[in-house]
Parts: structure tokens; C-alpha cells; sequence
């Protein structure tokens, strides 16, 4: 992963991963979830797997069970670190905005994650587990179903969690 308009190597440590989602307007029985993914890395490399980080925090979105769900992927584990319901109906065919931010580090107390629906948070937890990841790239992960995506993008925070 690059920086848009450099040729430097995506190094940033405190942002906000977001995008625009909707399910597909026939997709009444959707049977999955979508997640948002921070400071991954440690990636697979082997063939007959899909190449997927094994150190990462993932946010999930499980549209199926109502949950919301903060994990720490580490070394190919995921601890749960926060599951929460979520009483949100997710409309097909309806546009949304996800966000997830991961900023803070060990060395000053702890990863803070946020996890952002339409303008609202509907998620917040702290890693201060001394297995804190300190780096890595963003993505996202859709799981047993269809999801448009929209803007995805990555902005840089501040160690505070304010916009650079």
C-alpha cells in the first residue's frame, strides 16, 4: 500500500479507515458481516491460502447476529477485546458510512478504537494489553454476502485521535 499522489510506502501509525456501504436492494436475508481492518500486517504467503494479516484489529459489523465486534488478530489469534448489539436496522439499498479509528500507542498508555456508523459511535475500546499493535495497513473483509462499497479511504489522526 502507497500513499495516493507519493511514492512513499503507506507508514502511517493513527488513522481512520472509512467507506460508504449498501447491500444489494434484493439482499432481505443478508448473512454476514462487514469489517473494517487497522494497523495489519504479518500477512500470509502461502498459496494455497488466501494472503490475510495475522496481526491486525478488526472491527466487525455483524449485520446477521445484531453484534458489534472489536478483535486483536494476534499472531494468527483473535482476542475479543469488545461485543456489543446493535438495535440499527441496516436497509437494502440504503447508503451508510463506516468508520473505525485506531490511534494511541503502548508506548503512551494504549491503542483507543472507534468505531463509527453514520456519524454516530456505536462502538469505543481500548487495547492497554501491553500486546498492542503499533503499526501496519488498512482494509476491509465481507463475510457471506454482497456489499457496494464506496470511498474507501484512509485519513491520517493525530496520536490523540484529531484529524492531521
Amino acid at each position: 500500500m502507497q500513499e495516493i499522489g507519493t511514492s512513499n510506502a503507506f507508514a502511517k501509525v493513527h488513522y481512520r479507515v472509512l467507506c460508504d456501504f449498501a447491500l444489494a436492494s434484493d439482499a432481505e436475508d443478508f448473512q454476514g458481516s462487514l469489517s473494517l481492518v487497522a494497523r495489519a500486517g504479518n500477512y500470509t504467503t502461502s498459496v494455497k491460502k488466501p494472503i490475510v494479516p495475522q496481526d491486525a484489529y478488526i472491527a466487525v459489523l455483524d449485520i446477521l447476529n445484531s453484534r458489534i465486534l472489536i478483535l486483536r488478530r494476534f499472531e494468527a489469534k483473535d482476542f475479543l477485546l469488545l461485543s456489543s448489539e446493535f438495535n440499527l436496522i441496516i436497509t437494502p439499498g440504503a447508503k451508510y458510512s463506516l468508520s473505525f479509528a485506531c490511534y494511541g500507542n503502548g508506548s503512551v498508555g494504549g491503542t483507543r478504537l472507534e468505531l463509527v456508523l453514520n456519524n454516530t459511535t456505536i462502538a469505543s475500546g481500548y487495547d492497554g494489553s501491553g500486546l498492542q499493535l503499533l503499526s501496519g495497513s488498512a482494509g476491509l473483509q465481507v463475510q457471506n454476502g454482497s456489499v457496494y462499497v464506496n470511498n474507501f479511504a484512509v485519513m491520517e489522526l493525530d496520536s490523540s485521535g484529531f484529524p492531521v
